[in-house]
């Protein structure tokens, strides 16, 4: 990012292709930019160690980036290495690297020609330590983040508060659905003690033989039983339970009415489609049968098509401890 224009063309195509092919063999990430001052941040280190970790310089695991600005207003070039190039690319190396090779070409206003052979020697460092420098360092426990990695900090808090939530959530349901499964006396509120799932066959025995009512329920599959025993009263219960797609029918006040949907004319993008519902009691001495048409919504458009990315920047979210070096001209 040349706002101030340091690099001639050449210069500028030259160093892009150094830094590309490192990118692309070392994973290292290296920027250079060209600013008016820093006064947002009140020293030039600062403003460029801030900068260095807002865009995330560098690979977010290696941490292997480093930034190259210089502050034309304060005559000044700030170095700041990641993490991951600390050890290799060290201060007192890149401070001895500006005050002899680049500094002497920046007080004859040639800024092209010391950003060039700064960042040559500086690829030319890292490459004798290729092995070190992909596999960079991950950033210390009380270390700075930058800012991608301050957001998949958050994201993991996020995720893991999240999660106890749905936990205490699920366990507290779990408890009421117990809590709620426990069935009592209707006569002296004892638990019931649970025998088994009702079956016709045990209507053989007088002692657990449904109600004509709910019998014709069970007949028409319409509901499920199970069986209970209360020791106090010396009793057997029944407790149903409705089977998906059925409620109950006024007409013989039996929850044995049966509703199904079917599609006759789909939904599209651009038009609402039909369905015919029905509705029939399956109790054999009803009758009860009602047939309506139902409203199918329009189907959404998929919105995804425009996915564009947030991110502060394109590098991969590296971070830096503030390690480098300055020199002014």
């Amino acid at each position: 990012m040349d706002t101030q224009y340091a690099l001639n063309e050449e210069d500028a195509k030259h160093i892009d292709s150094l830094i590309t092919e490192l990118n692309k063999d070392l994973t290292v990430e290296i920027a250079v930019i060209s600013h008016t001052n820093s006064k947002e941040f009140n020293t030039p280190k600062n403003f460029a160690w801030k900068l260095f970790n807002y865009y995330g310089i560098g690979d977010f695991e290696a941490n292997n980036g480093l930034l190259i600005i210089m502050f034309m207003e304060e005559r000044r070039i700030e170095m700041i290495t990641g993490y991951g190039l600390s050890d290799i690319l060290t201060d007192s190396w890149l401070k001895n690297l500006q005050t002899k090779h680049m500094v002497p070409h920046f007080k004859k206003k040639e800024y092209s020609i010391g950003l060039r052979i700064g960042v040559e020697e500086i690829v030319k460092k890292i490459r004798r330590h290729s092995k070190r420098a992909k596999k960079g360092k991950p950033v210390p426990p009380n270390g700075a983040r930058s800012w991608h990695q301050e957001q998949e900090m958050i994201q993991r808090n996020f995720d893991k508060k999240l999660l106890y939530f749905f936990i205490a959530i699920a366990t507290a349901v779990a408890a009421l659905i117990y809590k709620l499964s426990i069935k009592k006396c209707d006569d002296c509120s004892t638990r019931l003690q649970y025998i088994k799932p009702y079956n016709h066959r045990d209507g053989d025995d007088e002692l657990v033989t449904l109600p004509e009512k709910n019998l014709k329920e069970y007949e028409c599959r319409a509901c499920t039983f199970s069986l209970y025993y209360c020791k106090t009263c010396d009793k057997h219960n029944f407790y149903k339970s409705k089977n998906h797609g059925y409620s109950r029918c006024n007409t013989c006040e039996k929850d044995t009415l049966h509703t199904y949907r079917r599609t006759i004319i789909p939904a599209t993008e651009t038009s609402m489609g039909i369905a015919l519902v029905k509705s029939t009691c399956k109790a054999k001495d009803c009758n009860f049968s009602y047939e309506r048409e139902s409203v199918i919504p329009k189907i959404r458009k998929n919105s995804s098509s425009s996915s564009s990315s947030s991110s502060s920047s394109s590098f991969g979210g590296g971070s830096s401890g503030g390690s480098g070096a300055g020199s002014s001209w």
